[in-house]
């Protein structure tokens, strides 16, 4: 999602339509939030699922449980952080 906004707020300014790039960063910021709800649960309801589908033995499944809910939560962080530096570098200055 950040690589599409920031072609769309680096075009905008470019034109001087400021008010477009401001809409574009925040519906990246929207978007970025709505694929976090819709990545991160499932995999979190479903995770002994998942774990056990890749191969993770009884012995070994809870600790690869604690390890994919901190990987998780580290992904939100993440995926906002490489969105805002996407936005960042849009903006050129």
């Amino acid at each position: 999602t950040g690589v599409g906004a920031a072609s769309i707020i680096s075009r905008s300014l470019g034109k001087g339509d400021k008010e477009k790039a401001i809409i574009a960063g925040g519906d990246s910021i929207i978007l970025n939030t709505i694929l976090n709800i819709i990545t991160i649960t499932p995999i979190y309801l479903f995770s002994d699922r998942i774990l056990k589908f890749l191969g993770a033995s009884s012995e070994v499944l809870p600790y690869a449980k604690d390890y994919l809910e901190i990987m998780l939560f580290g992904f939100i962080f993440l995926s906002f952080a490489v969105n805002g530096t996407n936005l960042i570098r849009a903006e050129g200055k």
